[in-house]
């Protein structure tokens, strides 16, 4: 009798699980029970490193032990103001839904685990922020993304089935990121969805490299679409002062880790990852920054890639690598970045705010700040275990 081996892998997916059938049934308190939940599922995920795998469709890597936590963070800080009820009774349920689909999307096994898993996400994230924009075209997307993978798995050429899944998989990433700063439901969706299918891509960039064989690499085209979005967020924040600097700046960072994925190497990879993580930190503190001006200013400059936070050290580190490898890269890959500089200095001085009638407590503020420091330490004074872990999530295949 072969039973499924479930295994402590399968908790940072089973909590989130069980989260969306209860929460839907405990009325009043479902927003601080979708907390409780959040935070049990952030420790699942840190404790990942400690699992022994037990086969089946969900695998801890060390690529799913860099991204999980990154995603159980996003859950836990999306809930942390348990005042704000979700939208409707299922509202806690497809919260905790979104949480568990891109958890199962970043440690499956299997690239039709990881499409299935994101199917879910982004059905579930579309429904809980009753966005057609996000539903339909990312249906259109995931279409895509489902025909790429069947043709690479399936020996048609490999430039056809990069080129979908690209179109796929890179318009989901947009789709979520072009959802504006406030509110939990969209600090999840805006988070979680990207960090997954960036995620999805860098497996299948190995799955294509190995394919490939004498074939022209696959990082090229990763390296030409980061670096078009990079350029084209970056030109939208400097022609467009009504921009909204969350939105784009996002897409830029975005555009930043597919370039650091297209470069290629070990030392490329594992900046681009580190590059994702901080850049979803930074976003988060702006998400959590509510009426602190401070913290808000602070999490501009982050995205901004000004110094101290650890988006600084990445970029430099990612344009230091495209100048050895490809300099005729590094030239608009640098101006791309000055562009994102020069477009957060423009936002400085803030304008002041409407007074409220309620200030928010200050213990709101503080998953933000938590955020930007660990934003500020994790590229300053990155600790050696986590740096190990990068690396080691770098050199998969």
């Amino acid at each position: 009798m072969n039973d499924l081996p479930i295994g402590p892998e399968y908790l940072p997916v089973l909590l989130p699980v069980l989260g969306a059938l209860a929460l839907p049934w405990l009325g009043r308190i479902a927003a601080p029970a979708s907390l409780a939940f959040a935070v049990l599922t952030l420790l699942a995920t840190l404790a990942l490193p400690f699992a022994v795998p037990q086969g089946g469709p969900l695998r801890p890597d060390a690529l799913a032990m860099v991204l999980a936590p990154v995603i159980g963070l996003v859950g836990m800080v999306a809930a942390w103001n348990v005042n704000e009820i979700p939208v409707g009774r299922l509202g806690p349920g497809l919260f905790q839904l979104v949480l568990a689909a891109t958890l199962a999307a970043v440690l499956a096994a299997d690239p039709f685990v990881s499409w299935g898993a994101l199917s879910v996400a982004v059905l579930a994230g579309g429904t809980l922020l009753d966005d057609a924009q996000l539903l339909l075209p990312g249906v259109a997307a995931l279409l895509l993304a489902l025909f790429g993978s069947l043709l690479m798995l399936g020996g048609a050429p490999l430039g056809v089935a990069l080129a979908l899944l690209l179109a796929g998989y890179g318009a989901i990433m947009l789709l979520a990121l072009r959802q504006p700063a406030g509110g939990r439901e969209a600090a999840l969706v805006a988070g979680a969805l990207p960090v997954a299918a960036l995620g999805t891509l860098l497996r299948l960039r190995g799955i294509a490299a190995f394919a490939a064989a004498a074939a022209p690499s696959p990082v090229l085209p990763l390296m030409l679409l980061g670096l078009l979005i990079l350029l084209a967020a970056s030109w939208v924040l400097l022609r467009r002062r009504d921009a909204d600097f969350l939105v784009w700046s996002g897409i830029a960072q975005a555009g930043i880790v597919l370039a650091g994925f297209g470069i290629g190497g070990q030392a490329a990879t594992a900046m681009a990852l580190l590059h994702l993580a901080i850049a979803t930190l930074a976003r988060l503190a702006v998400a959590a920054a509510r009426d602190s001006r401070l913290l808000l200013v602070s999490a501009i400059l982050a995205l901004g890639l000004l110094p101290p936070f650890g988006l600084f050290v990445t970029a430099l580190r990612l344009l230091g690598l495209a100048l050895g490898e490809s300099p005729w890269f590094a030239a608009p890959f640098a101006a791309g970045l000055l562009a994102l500089v020069w477009s957060a200095l423009q936002l400085l001085p803030l304008p002041p705010r409407p007074p409220r009638a309620a200030a928010p407590h200050w213990t709101a503020a503080l998953p933000g700040w938590l955020c930007l420091a660990l934003a500020m330490l994790l590229g300053l004074a990155l600790p050696e275990p986590a740096r190990a872990l990068l690396w080691q999530a770098a050199s998969l295949p």
